[in-house]
């Protein structure tokens, strides 16, 4: 029924509708595409925040954690956090507390392993480092760090 009134009509006419037809398709293609960009814009302003708000707290609890380290005197808790810290590379830490100073032992596989994580345990203890002694064996690397006690 619509197909033949579609038929009867000139040629002009068809070519309006048909025009018309396409007109309305992109029409509603381009209002898709505008609400899924505006959607993906408003999830990536949202995900900038949580990822911001995420750093934020991240910094603040090593801040917290690092303040709270520094002044700590309890060696199961300095040991534990630099485990925590150096979970792979340094193998057989131990925190020994002697008469004026603590002494930080540890094993690596190579002596620059052993440089970065003696630098990153004085950055993070923040305690003044007296001595440092590094043994290299066949296998591995033997770090000892003294810093003065509180």
């Amino acid at each position: 029924m619509m197909f033949d009134i579609f038929l009867n009509l000139s040629k002009r006419e068809k070519n309006l509708i048909i025009l018309a037809l396409v007109a309305v398709c992109l029409f509603v293609v381009f209002l898709l595409s505008k609400n899924i960009i505006d959607s993906y814009s408003l999830s990536s302003q949202k995900l900038l925040k949580a990822k911001n708000d995420y750093e934020y707290v991240i910094s603040k609890a090593e801040l917290l954690n690092s303040s709270l380290i520094s002044n700590s005197t309890d060696i199961n808790q300095i040991e534990a956090y630099i485990k925590d810290l150096f979970s792979n590379p340094a193998n057989d830490l131990k925190v020994e507390n002697l008469k004026e100073s603590l002494r930080i032992s540890f094993r690596t596989n190579n002596i620059k392993d052993a440089m970065s994580i003696s630098d990153e345990i004085a950055k993070t203890l923040q305690r003044q480092l007296i001595k440092i002694s590094y043994s290299k064996d066949e296998q591995d690397t033997l770090v000892e760090l003294y810093f003065i006690n509180f």
